[in-house]
């Protein structure tokens, strides 16, 4: 199986979605709090699929475009579309994660190890309001260091000038950079653009032959904890 060069990380950026948390049957909770908003959703998800690899350059920029193109496959009007993402469906994401959902475990235990390692850490999200969802968890984003959110730095996983303006934010070069998350597609590259290292989190384990380990969040636990120090 790959294994992770730890001799050259100085920074660990972690997806938030799905590698920090298990998120099994969220669009089921999201249909059962407020199911006349099917139309809506599957709006918000055909224009995030179509703006994957869009550079808009800035986040103002991303949120026109955004909110203008999911406004008309929703029928909806700029104003009406922000304020549906908004107020409604980044609301209860919110509210979801904080009844249904908990953080893995060991997270305080891996960032402590993380930080005698004297490594960097991050959270990198292509959801706005990333800290509101992570508070939600009972996490915090002063225990990563760095939050990231794609929409805000103006495009979406895996645009390369995203996870290359990360790297220069954390001072550290791109071959330096460890992502973990649960999709290859936007977070595994992400790192292969800036030829950094990528550890994909997965809910049931599988052996591929991948030139990146696949781990459950257990071994990733066990990985990190594992590493000499000093």
């Amino acid at each position: 199986m790959a294994k992770i060069d730890w001799s050259r990380v100085k920074a660990v950026v972690f997806d938030f979605d799905g590698t920090l948390y298990d998120k099994s049957y969220f669009p089921l909770w999201l249909l059962l709090r407020n199911p006349f908003q099917v139309p809506s959703m599957k709006a918000e998800r055909r224009t995030r699929r179509e703006m994957k690899n869009r550079d808009l350059g800035s986040g103002e920029a991303f949120n026109t475009y955004y909110y203008e193109s999911m406004g008309k496959k929703q029928g909806r009007t700029v104003e009406e579309a922000k304020s549906w993402y908004n107020d409604v469906y980044l609301a209860d994401f919110i509210r979801i994660l904080k009844k249904h959902y908990q953080p893995y475990p060991n997270i305080p235990k891996i960032l402590e190890k993380l930080g005698d390692m004297e490594l960097k850490t991050a959270v990198f999200s292509d959801y706005s309001r990333t800290e509101e969802r992570m508070e939600a968890l009972g996490l915090s984003v002063s225990d990563f260091g760095y939050c990231f959110n794609a929409p805000d730095m103006g495009g979406l996983k895996p645009t390369p000038r995203l996870i290359r303006e990360i790297v220069e934010e954390m001072q550290v070069d791109g071959s330096e950079v460890l992502v973990v998350g649960d999709r290859v597609d936007t977070d595994g590259e992400s790192a292969f653009a800036v030829n950094g290292q990528f550890i994909q989190i997965v809910k049931k384990k599988k052996e591929p032959e991948t030139d990146f380990p696949i781990m459950l969040w257990s071994e990733f636990v066990e990985e990190v904890l594992s590493v000499p120090v000093g």
